[in-house]
């Protein structure tokens, strides 16, 4: 919107790119007197510049491979241009080879070209990078009356899969207590060469990595009606947190909004018309128990920060009292892609305690619906088994307890009983498979509802030191319930009395890192730890608390050697290595003959200077065993979702990628099933061609 001047006019100016580029210019006007004016038909215009030079570069390379830089020479004047193109190298993150792979130069390369009137000329360089990273290309081109420049950054990877792992602990000293402890990085001897990245942090808060990754608290991808609220629970739970604990500061608290209000408009794609949500929307034709009762209980948090449509809400707990069977048991009626919820579908006590926790936790729920909550609760405290399992065990007590039944102390002494613990009992936690993080974090919501703080602090530390370096869990169940614990445990902790050192010592390097209430609150500290380092000695002395991790990463071409999935692929090449067809099928190999998988990913990551076809996306759309697919890395990677998968039935899918940029001594690219809820269960395939 822009205001006109007296006369009724009005001038605005763009900076319009420099390749040819069509626009459609519509305009309308409001006027006190005359109301509504709109533009009779959209004015088209075509812009471009009479000399400019485009660059044409592939997404990303690995080191060992050469890529190839193609720059087009555009040349609208009216006489030939003869031109010289030059590429630079400034840092010398690169070498310019020729079609023999033998160095030619490292700092430049030029060539030149006669470049027609209104025409265009292709001019191909070859660099064979010498470093990972983001290396800045510069491209040059002019003749005696014009020039153009166009800087472009080439990403270089370390080749193989990415791997992270994350040794958090949560520290705690007094001026009388000194703490020690050697940390081993387990990198192993076969991790690409310049991949490694080791990073130590402190923070001061429980919550500080999460706090400060909102946008990426876990490395999966989140295309679906329960991962999209990765977009919603971390900000409702650093804004609860943070507000309770006057640490809000302005630029934590828009940023935390901004992801409510995209996760909340995103969250809506995935609501039916009778008020459910699905987690994959009207394509699953029935609404999810599980999901729309975790979708409440987020908006309901969520309402307090940004604007959530009342009947958003209420239609979604309407919807859930209508799925209560008489007896108080809640039943799954729509798809249900986390089996820790199905592990007693006869009975549905682990399903009904988590649909009750949606009611339970908001008081103006709780009594709104007393009559679900009181069917839902006396259903659970009759049927639930004392042998049931530590999850389910873990979910019936803290719902109780929320509830203010009896019998919770009952199951919780069940539950607490069948705890493992360390040595000098400072970790308690469950042996519960992929669960376990969960169920400590429920254990954890029912100490501190019942104010039993001390108690409750081994299961705090332990849930720290399961984190991932993001502040995250390995999945979004794991994340959402387990920051929500660690948040309520925060709350009785003082952040205000830091004052302690870090003395951080390896190989030939030391580092002193203070803490106090400033760096607390401005995010701890980060240190950067050599890549050849493996071993940390870290010990902390004065007063206060927080907690202190050391996250590596590093590359290496990986083989399952027990994988969990049996991955099979035509590979086939057409249009001269211009397009790659491939078909692939894939089933699961349970190592136990009940075992069922929960939601299936599919990642598919194509060789570098290919891309995924134009219309693969639709074509896949079409395809019944792909819930959904999606693309990644500028298209470079496929991302296809299925239902769970089964022992003896294999899923099938058609895969085609078109080549945007020639790259030499190409690396393979490759397949990835896994679980999302148990990523141990995955497999890795590997391919490649041969051009002719």
């Amino acid at each position: 919107m822009a205001q006109v001047d007296d006369d009724g006019n009005l001038k605005l100016e763009y900076i319009v790119p420099d390749t040819i580029t069509g626009w459609s210019i519509s305009a309308f006007a409001i006027n006190a007197a005359h109301g509504l004016g709109v533009i009779k038909s959209p004015v088209s215009l075509v812009v471009l510049k009479s000399f400019f030079i485009t660059v044409n570069l592939p997404y990303s390379v690995v080191k060992t491979e050469t890529a190839t830089v193609e720059v087009f020479v555009h040349n609208y004047l009216d006489q030939y241009q003869y031109v010289t193109v030059r590429v630079q190298n400034e840092f010398e993150n690169f070498q310019f080879v020729d079609e023999n792979d033998a160095v030619k130069s490292t700092l430049e390369d030029s060539k030149m070209v006669a470049v027609a009137k209104n025409s265009v000329q292709k001019v191909t360089f070859m660099l064979k990078p010498t470093q990972t990273g983001n290396p800045i290309i510069t491209v040059l081109a002019g003749s005696d009356t014009v020039t153009d420049a166009v800087q472009r950054n080439l990403r270089v990877t370390p080749g193989g899969l990415q791997y992270f792992d994350n040794m958090p602990e949560y520290i705690e000293v007094d001026n009388s207590l000194v703490s020690y402890k050697p940390f081993h990085l387990a990198i192993p001897r076969t991790a690409t060469n310049g991949s490694v990245s080791i990073t130590l942090s402190v923070e001061g808060f429980l919550l500080g990595a999460a706090l400060s990754n909102l946008d990426q608290i876990i490395r999966l991808p989140s295309g679906c009606g329960e991962q999209n609220l990765l977009n919603l629970v971390p900000s409702v739970i650093a804004l609860e947190y943070m507000a309770s604990t006057d640490i809000l500061t302005d630029a934590v608290k828009a940023k935390a909004i901004g992801y409510l209000e995209k996760g909340y408009q995103n969250q809506l794609n995935y609501m039916l018309r009778d008020g459910s949500f699905s987690v994959f929307g009207n394509s699953d034709g029935r609404g999810s128990v599980f999901l729309t009762a975790l979708v409440a209980k987020v908006f309901n948090f969520a309402k307090k920060h940004v604007y959530v449509e009342p009947s958003v809400i209420v239609k979604a707990f309407n919807w859930l009292k209508k799925k209560q069977s008489a007896d108080g048991r809640f039943t799954e009626s729509g798809r249900l892609f986390y089996k820790a919820l199905q592990s007693d579908l006869q009975d549905g006590i682990t399903l009904t305690a988590y649909v009750l926790i949606a009611f339970l936790e908001h008081e103006e729920h709780a009594k709104k619906f007393s009559d679900v909550v009181k069917k839902g609760t006396e259903y659970i405290a009759k049927q639930t088994d004392e042998n049931g399992s530590p999850y389910q065990l873990a979910l019936v007590a803290y719902v109780l307890q929320l509830a203010g039944h009896p019998k919770s102390t009952y199951f919780f002494d069940k539950l607490m009983a069948r705890s493992h613990s360390n040595d000098d009992s400072s970790l308690r936690w469950w042996n519960n498979g992929s669960t376990s993080i969960e169920t400590t974090a429920y254990a954890l919501l029912t100490y501190m509802s019942n104010g039993s703080y001390v108690d409750a602090k081994p299961l705090m530390k332990w849930l720290v030191s399961q984190r991932y370096d993001k502040g995250g869990y390995d999945n979004t169940q794991n994340t959402f319930v387990g920051l929500q614990a660690l948040a309520q445990y925060s709350r009785q902790m003082s952040v205000k009395k830091q004052n302690y050192d870090v003395l951080v010592s390896y190989d030939n390097g030391s580092h002193r890192l203070h803490m106090d209430s400033k760096s607390t609150m401005n995010g701890g500290h980060k240190l950067a730890i050599p890549p050849h380092v493996r071993n940390i000695d870290v010990k902390v002395e004065g007063t206060g608390g927080g907690v202190l991790q050391i996250a590596y990463q590093y590359n290496k071409v990986a083989y399952d050697n027990k994988p969990r999935f049996k991955i099979e692929k035509t590979l086939k090449k057409a249009a001269n290595g211009r397009k790659i067809r491939m078909h692939i099928c894939a089933r699961y190999e349970p190592e136990r003959f009940t075992e069922v998988t929960n939601m299936v990913l599919m990642e598919v990551l194509f060789p570098s200077g290919y891309v995924v076809a134009n219309n693969l996306i639709q074509h896949l759309r079409e395809n019944k065993e792909v819930r959904k697919a999606e693309t990644e890395d500028s298209d470079t990677r496929l991302i296809l979702y299925f239902d769970p998968l089964q022992k003896d039935k294999n899923v099938c899918v058609d895969v085609e990628a078109s080549r945007r940029a020639i790259v030499l001594n190409q690396a393979p690219g490759w397949i990835k099933l896994y679980d999302y809820y148990d990523p141990t269960r995955e497999a890795i395939e590997y391919f490649d061609f041969i051009e002719d």
